[in-house]
């Protein structure tokens, strides 16, 4: 259960009455017998419907200020729920961390000369700006 001023990004505690019914569905999913599927190389239930790939369960608690931003933000975005939420930000975590140890791999590729410049793009010239361009 979640503690004063946050929340689990997951969700809060089911009610009693959603923790009867998941007690139950537990109960009657551990009641079936589990087949191995030789072909996909998983457990399938008697049911016939193939058994989800494995996966990890990723979890943060945040501040209930915090919550509120990404509940707007998911809104903003279309994402449905918490858990895509989660999902879109880790996603975004891995593939900003992909582009970093490219942006890496090239820096050491080229020994810390700088990199070539693709075909047909001119190198910046700070003399080309207008006084317009400049922030100050």
């Amino acid at each position: 259960m979640a503690g004063r001023g946050t929340e689990t990004i997951t969700g809060l505690a089911p009610s009693a009455a959603n923790s009867a019914d998941a007690v139950a569905a537990a109960i009657e999913r551990a009641n079936r017998v589990p087949q191995q599927d030789a072909a996909a190389n998983r457990v399938t239930e008697t049911t016939g419907v193939a058994a989800a790939p494995p996966s990890d369960v990723w979890q943060a608690r945040v501040s209930r200020e915090l919550s509120a931003k990404l509940l707007e933000d998911a809104e903003f975005l279309g994402l449905a729920s918490k858990t895509e939420v989660v999902k879109a930000a880790l996603e975004l975590l891995h593939r900003h961390a992909t582009e970093i140890r490219m942006a890496e791999g090239v820096k050491a590729y080229y020994e810390g000369e700088r990199a070539p410049l693709p075909a047909g793009v001119v190198p910046f010239d700070p003399s080309e700006l207008d006084d317009d361009d400049i922030d100050e």
